[in-house]
This record gives structure tokens, C-alpha cells and sequence, in this order.
């Protein structure tokens, strides 16, 4: 990957389920969760139980990208 301008990090979610999903249907479920900005703050998403959810945060160091 390469980091974009962002400062001080990036985050990454991983979703994965044992059953296929439709990625369009649970960004839907989810969407309510993205229009305000608590879920940053709280750093975490709220995903149906059926899915395991992996968060990465990569910090920045100062001044550099």
C-alpha cells in the first residue's frame, strides 16, 4: 500500500465471514455508522455478529508520509 497525505495515520479494517458476503449489501448495513464522525474517536465499527473484524492502525511519524 501506499500511504496517502493523511497525517498521523492510516486505518485499515478487515472483514471476513466463513460464508461469502455481498461487500455492497454489509457497507450498506454499515453506512449510518460512517456519516458521523464518532466512529473514528471511538475507533471501532459495529459489524453483524456473522463477521470478524480486524483493526490496523498504522502511525505516521511526524514529517514524513
Amino acid at each position: 500500500y501506499l500511504l496517502d497525505d493523511a497525517p498521523d495515520f492510516e486505518r485499515f479494517i478487515f472483514v471476513t465471514s466463513e460464508e461469502a458476503f455481498d461487500v455492497r449489501q454489509l457497507m450498506a448495513s454499515i453506512a449510518p455508522q460512517l456519516r458521523g464522525s464518532a466512529w473514528l474517536d471511538q475507533g471501532m465499527l459495529e459489524f453483524p455478529e456473522d463477521f470478524d473484524v480486524y483493526r490496523v492502525d498504522l502511525i505516521k511519524p511526524r514529517g514524513t508520509r
